[in-house]
């Protein structure tokens, strides 16, 4: 019997020696979990989708979009026309006309929006260069404008173009310089245009 007792103090030693290894273990593992930061990363924006969003025009000209949710029209009559439509809406031009915001025809004026829809961050970075007054654009030094024009997506540069022509018909581009870099990227003939 005593050797029985014996064995049971040597049994209630271990598991006294376990239990001490675990909390120091158990310590061990907590004062980890305190040395690691939180990651700072930035929370999604929840945003309404019957918000109404400002839209910007990018189109020399009417641009005209139909719902295929709604059948609602919108409307912009010329280049930097500004028109809103519900966040709702623009996800559904996103899936059934992408062109809109891919091509880019309209400029979403709302960074959330452009943030929380996947690509146009991206795409709105190229365009940053041209600026909101196309004009202005022309008035930059001809190797800007070509490294500029280098980058830009085919679409922009066909907005480019069609304002230069526009500029060249009413006598406000006239710089030789530029009209020919138009013309050697985006193969124009522009230059056939000056009077």
């Amino acid at each position: 019997m005593a050797n029985i007792k014996k064995n049971n103090t040597n049994v209630e030693n271990k598991i006294d020696e376990l239990n001490k290894n675990n909390d120091e273990i158990s310590l061990e593992v907590k004062e980890e979990v305190k040395e690691t930061k939180p990651t700072n990363r930035r929370k999604a924006t929840v945003i309404d989708r019957n918000e109404m969003i400002p839209c910007r025009s990018i189109v020399n000209g009417k641009l005209t979009y139909i719902s295929t949710r709604t059948g609602l029209m919108t409307v912009w009559s010329d280049y930097g026309i500004v028109e809103y439509i519900d966040y709702g809406e623009l996800l559904t031009m996103r899936a059934s006309q992408p062109k809109f915001l891919n091509k880019p025809w309209i400029i979403i004026e709302d960074e959330d929006v452009v943030n929380s829809i996947s690509g146009l961050k991206a795409l709105y970075d190229q365009l940053s260069d041209i600026g909101e007054d196309l004009e202005l654009f022309f008035q930059k030094k001809p190797q800007e404008i070509e490294k500029i024009l280098n980058k830009l997506p085919n679409s922009t540069k066909a907005l480019i173009a069609s304002k230069a022509r526009e500029m060249i018909d009413n006598g406000t581009l006239y710089d030789l310089r530029i009209i020919n870099i138009i013309d050697k990227i985006m193969y124009t003939g522009l230059k056939d245009f000056i009077r």
